[in-house]
């Protein structure tokens, strides 16, 4: 007997998991990606609002020197990590097997969000920083 109308199936997938533009999966991901999206910058602001706080306790140049010494160190790492993350995109072009290239994804991955960490604790240093050098030029126009 062969299927007619509604319950015609081009494929071995049932109608009712196949992709269409507008499937739920894809609303759900466009929602998903606005979600984080949203989350991310609202720690964006709550990491500004730390890095305004970072070392207060010291005078002010000695602050923006510690913060700025912090930065230095940072951005060293960064570059770090980029270079480990550019090896392990490398070792994923050129993996040989499926669990080689499954292991090295898990590595990307991991290499990913300690990148976008190191990311979040630059912008909180570059806020404290910022603080620092808008401090001086509020003390300069009160002279």
């Amino acid at each position: 007997m062969k299927p007619t109308g509604k319950d015609d199936q081009t494929s071995d997938e049932p109608q009712s998991i196949k992709r269409t533009p507008d499937s739920n999966e894809d609303i759900f991901y466009k929602r998903s990606k606005k979600v984080e999206a949203d989350d991310f910058v609202k720690a964006s602001e709550r990491v500004r609002e730390a890095g305004r706080e970072l070392f207060s306790n010291l005078p002010l140049e000695a602050r923006k020197n510690k913060l700025q010494d912090m930065m230095n160190k940072l951005q060293v790492e960064i570059d770090e990590e980029n270079e480990t993350r550019t090896e392990f995109i490398r070792a994923k072009e050129w993996g040989k097997g499926k669990e080689e290239k499954a292991v090295v994804e898990s590595l990307l991955a991991k290499s990913e969000e300690r990148s976008q960490a190191l990311a979040m604790l630059m912008l909180q240093y570059c806020a404290g920083y910022q603080s620092c050098v808008e401090a001086e030029e509020l003390d300069s126009y009160q002279l």
